[in-house]
């Protein structure tokens, strides 16, 4: 699997991937995203920013991720251990048509390797706790929980994130 920043026209195709996990995710009881976010609108004003990554899978488009340093206000009280400069995963999506061939742990890979060759210190992200997949993936990866963050936007119930980081 490859990484390489979004064209705009595969904008539609990135868009049908992550409507197609925010349904398999709310199909699951998983409420992670919804028509919110990650939406078209933050989709494209990170493509224009060049903060858009797609991953490709046998010369086909099967993922996207959102990185940059742009860091959430509420974990401004989550006790981060590395300081700046920080990378932080936005939106870290795989097609389910693809999702449990390895393909997560490969986009991992890539988005490490980006990080070490652009001198970021550490990776943030913050994660559903009920997303059970993702969560044995980024610990399976090495990420450690640093806290926890409240997003009022999210039903009832569903407003706990977890905050992950790992030093690179």
């Amino acid at each position: 699997m490859d990484m390489r920043q979004a064209k705009p026209r595969e904008l539609p195709l990135i868009t049908l991937i992550y409507k197609r996990a925010v349904d398999d995710m709310l199909s699951r009881k998983i409420y992670q995203w919804d028509q919110i976010y990650p939406n078209p609108r933050f989709l494209k004003k990170s493509m224009e920013k060049g903060e858009l990554y797609v991953f490709t899978h046998k010369q086909e488009v099967v993922g996207a991720v959102v990185l940059n340093s742009e860091q959430s206000e509420e974990w401004a009280l989550v006790p981060w251990q590395y300081s700046a400069p920080v990378l932080v995963i936005h939106a870290l999506v795989l097609d389910p048509s693809v999702q449990g061939q390895g393909l997560g742990s490969q986009a991992l890979d890539w988005i490490e390797r980006f990080a070490s060759e652009n001198n970021y210190l550490s990776i943030r992200l913050d994660l559903f706790p009920e997303n059970k997949a993702a969560q044995q993936l980024y610990a399976h990866h090495g990420y450690e929980l640093r806290g926890e963050v409240a997003f009022d936007i999210k039903p009832p119930g569903h407003q706990v994130y977890h905050c992950l980081e790992k030093r690179i």
